[in-house]
């Protein structure tokens, strides 16, 4: 199934277990630049690692500590809602909004969105303005700190909004080091470098934001990158991916990658992916799989099975 010196591409969902970034490494050490990993996940949530490791220059990823921060800026950032981790963000954002234990004050939360949110709902500040403006407030919040933004920084049109960041910006610059700027999953990865580095330029990091380091570095492709690819490879092992279903249609995956893949990881013999080739091995369910994986503030934890095998199926990492 997997030589040396075939192009081969394995894909992956996204996940934070050690051992398994250590198994790609052994592989990539063993076939060089014949082993292409991709990952792909329906909701991307790790452009939050991309763009803080291209900040920093180490596979890095940010960790919001919404009860540290005196001031937060969410930029179409449902953080109460459907970014990742929300239970952890609702409880620490509860903590600093309890006069009682912060000596009397309260965190005060800047909300810029195009649609109501729930983070929205519980703002004491609300600017609507649309998703794509988010991008012009970004980089004009990062040019009034004197940071450098690549291309043209244009104040968003409306007056309103551009004086609703202005009033924000002062507030942040007065809580400087205690404040806190985050973007939501659904913006491009360029406003997510500028909200790292303005949240470095108001001194932040270290306090209501910390920069971890990451087992996984966010070096893999994504399907779109396979997609482009899959004229130079000659078999994709899939482990556990159903790209036809959610990559969306522009991609054509039935179409582009049809005979590609030669393995497939799944919970069923027959969907959307399936082409009738290769081999269909059942996928064993995380209830019933050993493991390991690396907790959002990053303590390292052991995945234990609650139910025995139900029909001998095969883990992501023992197929690896």
């Amino acid at each position: 199934l997997v030589k040396e010196n075939v192009p081969t591409a394995f894909l992956m969902p996204a996940g934070n277990s050690p051992s398994r970034a250590r198994m790609i490494g052994k592989i990539t050490a063993k076939m060089g630049v014949n082993a292409n990993f991709y990952v792909h996940e329906a909701v991307d949530y790790s452009v939050h690692q991309r763009a803080a490791t291209a900040v920093f220059g180490a596979s890095v990823k940010p960790f919001w500590k919404l009860d540290k921060a005196a001031i937060i800026l969410s930029l179409d950032c449902d953080f109460i809602g459907t970014e990742e981790d929300s239970h952890r963000h609702m409880r620490d954002f509860a903590r600093g909004r309890k006069l009682a234990k912060n000596e009397g004050r309260m965190s005060r939360l800047y909300v810029a969105e195009a649609l109501m949110s729930q983070t929205g709902a519980n703002a004491d500040h609300r600017q609507r303005m649309n998703a794509s403006t988010v991008t012009a407030a970004t980089g004009y919040l990062a040019d009034k700190l004197g940071i450098a933004v690549k291309g043209n920084v244009a104040a968003p049109a409306n007056k309103k909004e551009k004086d609703w960041l202005d009033e924000c910006l002062e507030d942040l610059k007065v809580h400087a080091g205690k404040g806190l700027v985050m973007a939501g999953y659904r913006q491009p990865q360029p406003v997510h470098e500028l909200v790292n580095l303005i949240n470095e330029k108001l001194g932040n990091l270290a306090h209501a934001v910390e920069i971890h380091v990451s087992d996984t570095p966010p070096v893999h492709g994504n399907l779109h990158d396979l997609k482009d690819n899959l004229g130079n490879l000659e078999r994709i092992i899939n482990l556990g991916c159903n790209p036809a279903y959610d990559g969306g249609a522009d991609l054509d995956w039935a179409s582009n990658a049809k005979g590609k893949t030669k393995f497939r990881l799944s919970y069923f013999a027959e969907d959307e992916s399936s082409d009738g080739k290769g081999v269909v091995v059942p996928r064993a369910h995380y209830l019933e799989s050993w493991g390991d994986a690396r907790t959002s503030d990053g303590t390292l934890v052991p995945v234990q099975p609650l139910i025995a095998p139900l029909f001998d199926g095969l883990s992501e990492l023992e197929v690896l």
